[in-house]
């Protein structure tokens, strides 16, 4: 989650919230004292006005240490975004009756696929005769 998102979740500041990043990941011994560039976790973003500014964009480890000093409130805030985030990516099992529903389709969608098969083939068989007459090297 980038510091511009948890700045927005959290109500904070950006610059309030990129303070506490570096805090965390000096302390985490993530960041040294010289360089942020140091953190794998450093970005850029492009502001409105279209200059390049500092962001982090903090995986979930680092993101919950971060927000676990601040308010029940905004805590729980990033907690729900990550439950959100992650149920983007994790796909969905379907339900026993939404799989037996999903069978029943499939097996439905091969016996017409079988049946339109048949039909072609039967259809085949009919023109053969009619072929070989109209067409002597048909086959």
């Amino acid at each position: 989650m980038s510091s511009l998102e948890i700045a927005e979740r959290t109500g904070k500041e950006h610059a309030h919230v990129m303070r506490d990043i570096r805090s965390t990941l000096r302390a985490l011994k993530l960041l040294n004292k010289a360089s942020e560039v140091a953190s794998s976790f450093a970005g850029y973003y492009v502001a409105s006005n279209g200059k390049r500014n500092p962001c982090f964009n903090l995986p979930k480890r680092e993101c919950l240490i971060l927000v676990s000093g601040y308010s029940v409130e905004l805590r729980a805030a990033i907690i729900d975004r990550w439950a959100e985030l992650e149920a983007q990516q994790a796909p969905r099992i379907p339900t026993h009756v939404e799989a037996l529903r999903l069978a029943a389709e499939a097996i439905e969608r091969a016996q017409q696929e079988e049946g339109q098969k048949l039909i072609a083939q039967a259809r085949v068989a009919e023109l053969e005769p009619v072929a070989a007459v109209a067409l002597p090297n048909f086959r």
